[in-house]
């Protein structure tokens, strides 16, 4: 079991609660470990302040541990609205589902105001893919 908190905003959005700036910290920490273990899957790098549609923290719910993130972006293509997500799990967590059910948590929340999802991967990132296809979102590779 897991859940999501917002890390970009000093209050949430869902429940009014204020968010310190730790949890920012250890949200861009998280993603900074993550980003260095293969920069080549992030061409554009990987920075809490480019997910203008929202970053979140990614917790197991057991314990309050941190394990991953999950982030939105929104941009316009053509005629639509389309949203993008981010996604990374730290080495420990990969492989038990979590990325899934917190892509699939997050898409929930905010695929209703988007006319699209879309994955943006780079084409040797095949666990990415992977999970793209798992969870029935096209995946779009520009690099």
């Amino acid at each position: 079991m897991l859940y999501i908190q917002e890390a970009t905003m000093v209050k949430s959005a869902s429940d009014g609660s204020i968010l310190s700036p730790e949890s920012r910290n250890e949200c861009q920490s998280i993603m900074d470990a993550i980003y260095k273990e293969d920069p080549s899957y992030w061409p554009y790098g990987l920075d809490i302040n480019a997910h203008d549609g929202g970053m979140y923290m990614v917790r197991q719910a057991s314990t309050d541990a941190a394990i991953g993130f999950v982030g939105w972006q929104e941009r316009n293509k053509g005629m639509k609205k389309v949203g993008y997500y981010t996604v990374g799990m730290l080495p420990a967590y990969r492989g038990n589902g979590y990325a899934k059910a917190a892509l699939s948590n997050l898409i929930q929340i905010k695929s209703a105001g988007v006319d699209q999802v879309l994955a943006f991967v780079v084409p040797h990132n095949k666990p990415s893919i992977a999970l793209a296809d798992s969870i029935a979102v096209p995946v779009v590779h520009n690099v």
